[in-house]
């Protein structure tokens, strides 16, 4: 695509606003009418227009889409996927074919044929019909000229029409090929995600088991403790007639006071554990296929809660609940990206030596512009100006193997652009700190920034 439209890779993102600046002025509205008419019909829009290259030049092309995500409830379709074919060479062969009919029925002194709506400015006849030459003929009457030229035509348009067929037999093979792969890659995306999302809760399960551990230790003394009371309890009841003096009875006032805080005990350390499984769950869970309203901060918190034991050590976080609405989205997704970028800032203030009173992890949400805002913020280690334009490219990791796969930057990228159509960016200072800022729109897009 990038060659095809002229455009520098590192400098060019191909979104629909960047795809309609390069189509041809006086094709642009027809394109859109297109596209408006296809998606009101739920088809898939297939058009021919020109587009305007970087270096000035006209090339034709063509365009095929497939509907891939629907909007929840109003099933209006939110991201499209297509095809990009350059036919310039198709067209033109076209237009020489036009123009070398023209030319040999105004030698024979008939009128010119009508022409469709092509562009008839065109090479001499020679240089369009190699080996046949109008002056040869000359002294022949017109009518041989005509039959000459149009049995030497009808051989070129034969050959033509069969290179035509076999090219586009060829393109739709090949097309139907890249809509196999891009299928294929959809799924693998998918798998990819979930893959990654079970591999971060399997790196977490030893902190979570002592984050659960902690409270199942509390209850477990405290339901001893209610053991012993208990007897004590019988045993005051069974005593209850006879003198204190030959049955001592048990502390009964110290037992009234520390029953109670016991039961206390208790009831928080079963929602303390209750609360860490209800996480667990939520956060694992396969997700669901179509975005629902969801709330960000619970989101955030939930995560926090589940990669605790990765930051307790190294940081303390500071969450700012900004005033947001629910965003329509896939709210499992969008945990992993803050659990990706939470266990990022842990491992980066390790690097950089920091503990619980020195270590910082800040995470703002707020309403800006219409966009729901979120920033991560840490003073980790930061990361070098040399590879932050890497950090994003699939499996590039400068962590030790067994601490990071190199994909967790690649996958939130692609869960907030390309499936939330979003935005994401860092600011990062070496040996200062690195904040990541992730846009998301508010109401749901009309159409996807991929």
């Amino acid at each position: 695509m990038f060659d095809i439209f002229g455009e520098d890779p590192s400098g060019f993102r191909p979104t629909v606003e960047s795809w309609l600046a390069h189509i041809h002025p006086d094709d642009r509205h027809r394109v859109q009418e297109n596209a408006g008419n296809a998606t009101r019909a739920r088809t898939s829009p297939t058009v021919q227009y020109r587009i305007l290259r970087g270096d000035g030049t006209i090339r034709h092309i063509q365009s095929i889409g497939t509907y891939a995500e629907y909007e929840t409830g109003t099933g209006d379709p939110t991201r499209l996927t297509g095809i990009v074919t350059d036919i310039t060479e198709r067209v033109e062969s076209q237009q020489r074919e036009q123009t070398l009919l023209r030319q040999l029925r105004e030698k024979a002194g008939g009128p010119p044929e009508p022409m469709r709506d092509l562009d008839l400015t065109e090479p001499a006849l020679p240089a369009l019909a190699p080996g046949f030459a109008v002056e040869a003929a000359e002294g022949l009457p017109s009518a041989n000229v005509l039959w000459s030229s149009e049995q030497h035509l009808r051989r070129h348009l034969d050959t033509l029409e069969e290179t035509v067929r076999i090219r586009t037999a060829s393109l739709e093979q090949a097309n139907e090929q890249l809509r196999e792969q891009m299928r294929l890659r959809q799924a693998v995306e998918v798998e990819l995600g979930l893959a990654q999302k079970l591999e971060a809760v399997g790196r977490l399960a030893a902190g979570i088991a002592h984050e659960i551990n902690t409270p199942i230790q509390y209850i477990s003394d405290s339901v001893h403790f209610l053991e012993s009371a208990f007897d004590d309890m019988l045993t005051v009841i069974a005593n209850a007639e006879q003198p204190q003096e030959m049955n001592p009875a048990p502390d009964l006032p110290f037992l009234m006071e520390e029953v109670p805080s016991a039961i206390e005990r208790i009831i928080e350390g079963t929602q303390r554990v209750a609360t860490i499984v209800r996480a667990m769950k939520d956060f694992a869970h396969p997700d669901a296929t179509e975005k629902a309203p969801a709330d960000l901060n619970r989101a955030i918190e939930t995560t926090l809660l589940i990669a605790r034991n990765e930051y307790k050590y190294v940081a303390t976080v500071q969450l700012h609940r900004g005033e947001i609405p629910e965003i329509v989205c896939n709210v499992g997704e969008l945990s992993q990206v803050f659990l990706i970028l939470i266990v990022n800032a842990a491992h980066a203030l390790a690097d950089a030596g920091r503990d619980v009173e020195s270590g910082r992890i800040m995470i703002r949400t707020a309403l800006v512009d219409g966009w729901a805002q979120l920033q991560f913020e840490d003073n980790g280690c930061g990361i070098p100006q040399a590879i932050i334009d890497k950090i994003y490219d699939p499996f590039f990791t400068t962590k030790e193997v067994g601490r990071g796969s190199g994909q967790g930057l690649a996958i939130a990228r692609a869960i907030v652009v390309d499936k939330h159509s979003g935005r994401i960016s860092v600011d990062s200072t070496p040996d200062v700190g690195t904040c990541f800022t992730l846009r998301l729109p508010v109401c749901a897009p009309a159409g996807d920034s991929s």
